[in-house]
């Protein structure tokens, strides 16, 4: 993949919800990203309730290293942390599920039409913050970020990416790619979280 800009743009709060511009090529990979990751949750096709009444009252932790990020252990104690995940394990790899599927929705209503504009309604803010959260954490485990240095080191690749002259095209690897992304996600939840934190302060005023 050649590097060319890649934009997002802040969120700003309307009367309509909350409002941003994005770029097609990134809105193709969250896309990618989203879809990716729903694969791995693997939603369960039972009602969470029914599920968890018929459940085993065991569950081992999965294997798969990005469902370990979704789904952490909820207890130190091992034996408590096998009832506790046969108890929530399947309600919550549906509701992660739905919240990624709604950003997965708005993506693909944006790709048929011509605008690269789009509103986030009140109603569903908060099911967008925690999406991005649960993409930022599938991102952050692929580039082992586990400190804030790490953080800090992929937004200075990102920076130093983006700067790049867009005269002299270069190829970008895979892990650049991957970096870029996670930087692009990180910001764009902090824009939104900031934009919600302004309209409640603007609406009490």
């Amino acid at each position: 993949m050649s590097l060319r800009l890649m934009l997002l743009s802040e969120f700003r709060s309307t009367p309509g919800g909350y409002e941003t511009t994005i770029d097609e090529d990134v809105a193709v990979l969250m896309q990618t990203l989203l879809g990716e990751t729903i694969l791995i949750l693997d939603a369960p096709t039972q009602e969470p309730l029914l599920s968890a009444l018929l459940s085993e009252d065991e569950r081992d932790e999965p294997d798969d290293p990005t469902l370990k990020i979704l789904l952490p252990s909820m207890s130190s104690d091992p034996g408590e942390a096998s009832n506790l995940r046969a108890l929530t394990e399947d309600a919550l790899r549906t509701l992660k599920t739905e919240r990624l599927q709604i950003i997965g929705r708005k993506l693909a209503e944006l790709a048929a039409s011509e605008s690269r504009t789009f509103t986030i309604e009140r109603e569903d803010v908060w099911q967008w913050l925690s999406g991005l959260n649960d993409l930022r954490l599938v991102l952050a485990g692929r580039l082992e970020v586990s400190a804030p240095g790490d953080t800090e080191y992929w937004y200075e690749r990102a920076a130093a990416l983006l700067a790049h002259d867009s005269a002299k095209p270069r190829k970008i690897s895979a892990e650049e790619l991957v970096g870029l992304v996670f930087v692009l996600v990180s910001w764009w939840q902090d824009s939104l979280l900031q934009a919600v934190q302004e309209g409640d302060t603007a609406s009490n005023l």
